[in-house]
């Protein structure tokens, strides 16, 4: 009866071990992505933002040149 217990411990810890190991890789994968759309869209808005500044220059000077 106790090898059966011992046994039905065993098991019941190498699946709740397993079951934190993979809830942990997947939660690291989530992480991963989370970083990585985090980069992505920091990319995004450096060159949006690059764009604007370019177009409201390129604007300025225009408007400038058009009063001189």
């Amino acid at each position: 009866m106790l090898a059966v217990i011992s046994l039905a411990c065993l098991a019941g810890m190498i699946y709740f071990g397993y079951g934190i190991v993979t809830d942990f890789s997947a939660l690291s994968a989530a992480m991963w992505w989370w970083s990585l759309s985090k980069i992505t869209w920091f990319c995004i808005g450096y060159i949006v933002l690059w764009g604007l500044t370019l177009v409201m220059g390129f604007l300025t000077c225009s408007t400038i040149e058009d009063f001189s």
